[in-house]
């Protein structure tokens, strides 16, 4: 019984150090999906000031230290590209944030399970266990 005990502390560090990189990791996603979103909006604020430009307009890029005149059309292309590929990054991001969820909420669950079978043991009654399913 004290092997059986010492087993289940011994999954269930390994399922807490799983739970707390989980958690990390949600939390990198959660900073780099606002960090996108940020980018997003300024994106498509840029993109309508390009938009409402009249025809012949000056437009400047900022590269390094210096402004360099731009094309309106190629200017609103490479922010339209731009914002095509800062949408892809936010979807591939949610995809993936819904992925560590559920990782996390099944890591949750087998570590509830643990406690309770080493709470039983501990007590004395050695019955199977079993997790409430909400």
């Amino acid at each position: 019984m004290a092997t059986s005990i010492k087993s289940l502390h011994e999954k269930l560090r390994a399922d807490s150090g799983s739970f707390q990189r989980l958690q990390q990791e949600l939390q990198a996603n959660v900073e780099a999906r606002k960090t996108f979103t940020q980018q997003a909006t300024e994106n498509e604020m840029v993109l309508e000031e390009l938009k409402s430009l009249e025809a012949g307009a000056n437009v400047y890029k900022l590269i390094g230290p210096m402004l360099a005149k731009q094309d309106v059309v190629e200017a609103t292309s490479n922010v339209t590209k731009r914002l095509e590929f800062i949408n892809a990054e936010r979807t591939r991001l949610e995809k993936a944030a819904e992925g560590i969820e559920k990782k996390f909420d099944q890591t949750q669950k087998d570590i509830q399970i643990l406690q309770q079978r080493i709470a039983q043991l501990s007590t004395g009654g050695g019955g199977g266990a079993t997790a409430d399913s909400a």
